[in-house]
């Protein structure tokens, strides 16, 4: 029993030898890894120039009042928040002056009729003395009021109409609108109007080219009549006098009447 025994435990033993033998030098099959990338090659870039381009924002602070009682044509004198810095270059330093001009202005009137104004933005001198030219960007200011605060006026408007007498009649007929005031320390914005380029050469200022207008001359399907007629510079010249035709000479022949005659 016991020879059995040690039999079996030594072809068991055999067996586990022989099945762990070459199986486990058979490697162990796994996800394959995705092949090496290649290193990017470097590949040469064109250098590009620093730009600052067209319709680039810059901030000004007023010195003045820009008010919607302001004469026409007058100039608001301000200031240029920030330094104008282009590849290392300052164009033009932190408060650099600006005018800026009022083209129309209307005060508010009554009734509720609120004051506007227009202004347009001086270029910009920088510091070797050319101009940057500017744009506009908001060029009509008028009293804005929020969604909040036009509620809160309207209800302010309703409870006065109801509580003071004959406030509705004054509200529509006499009361005056609200005039546009934006005093100093009030910062404005604006645009360039062209594109600054710095080079070995120096900083140029690239302006915009003229819009391309269509040369072709309109043409009316019709001529329409005009709305009256010119009236001639020079005299018309004088009639001509024509002759009239010339009476024949009387003929030799005799007449009838004489031929009768005996």
């Amino acid at each position: 029993m016991q020879r059995a025994l040690g039999a079996i435990a030594a072809l068991v033993a055999i067996a586990f030898a022989y099945g762990a033998g070459p199986t486990a030098a058979l490697p162990i099959s796994s996800t394959p890894s995705p092949p090496p990338t290649p290193e990017p090659t470097e590949t040469p870039i064109a250098a590009t120039l620093p730009t600052l381009p067209e319709e680039s924002r810059l901030v000004f602070v007023l010195d003045g009042t820009i008010s919607s009682r302001s004469m026409s044509n007058s100039e608001i004198p301000a200031h240029l928040r920030d330094a104008l810095v282009v590849d290392g270059r300052t164009l033009a330093p932190a408060g650099a002056p600006e005018l800026i001009k009022i083209e129309n202005s209307r005060a508010a009137q009554a009734p509720d009729v609120d004051g506007s104004v227009e202004i347009y933005f001086e270029p910009l001198k920088l510091t070797d003395g050319r101009t940057l030219p500017l744009r506009t960007p908001i060029a009509h200011i008028d009293h804005h009021l929020t969604t909040g605060q036009a509620d809160t006026q309207e209800i302010t408007d309703t409870l006065e109409d109801i509580f003071i007498p004959y406030h509705y009649m004054w509200r529509i007929l006499a009361r005056k609108g609200q005039d546009v005031n934006l005093g100093p320390g009030t910062q404005v914005r604006a645009s360039t109007a062209a594109t600054i380029r710095v080079d070995r050469n120096g900083v140029s200022i690239v302006t915009p080219p003229p819009l391309k207008l269509n040369d072709d001359v309109p043409k009316a399907a019709f001529s329409p009549n005009p709305f009256y007629t010119v009236p001639p510079t020079h005299a018309p010249p004088a009639p001509r006098r024509t002759q009239s035709p010339a009476t024949p000479p009387p003929s030799d022949s005799p007449s009838p009447e004489a031929s009768s005659i005996p």
